[in-house]
């Protein structure tokens, strides 16, 4: 019983690490995005 929690905590950080960087990835990209074209 003493492993169950790190078998739910593990995923659970690495879902939320992955998001962060999709997140980060996209704010950088429209700012790329945006300052370069201005048209769209």
């Amino acid at each position: 019983m003493t492993y169950f929690p790190t078998l739910v905590v593990i995923p659970l950080l690495a879902i939320a690490y992955l998001m962060l960087v999709y997140g980060l990835l996209l704010l950088l990209s429209k700012r790329a995005s945006g300052s370069r074209r201005s048209e769209g």
